[in-house]
């Protein structure tokens, strides 16, 4: 198993689970880990379809040096999980203040 591969199955099932174990009881949790949710979801979401994108690409035109399909295809979904998660906890400062 190569290092993309492993960034493939981190995107496919480690990502979900993640959302799966922060989206329990959600809305008892605080509003910054309603947000951590929410990012997480919406930025997994948008990378799959990314990777979805890339890997419909035409295999016509793919090649050896393509490192862009390869870069989507395997490593958008850990990468916009992460990301996703990292905006969603950064931008729920106001409310989390308001609440606690």
């Amino acid at each position: 198993m190569t290092l993309h591969h492993l960034g493939l199955l981190i995107g496919l099932f480690l990502v979900p689970l993640l959302a799966l174990a922060i989206g329990h009881r959600l809305t008892r949790r605080p509003a910054r880990q309603r947000a951590l949710f929410w990012g997480l979801v919406i930025g997994h979401t948008a990378a799959a379809l990314l990777a979805t994108v890339a890997a419909l690409y035409l295999p016509v035109r793919w090649s050896d040096a393509d490192v862009w399909r390869g870069l989507l295809g395997f490593w958008a979904m850990p990468v916009g999980g992460i990301v996703g998660g990292v905006v969603g906890w950064m931008t729920a400062g106001e409310d989390a203040e308001r609440e606690a």
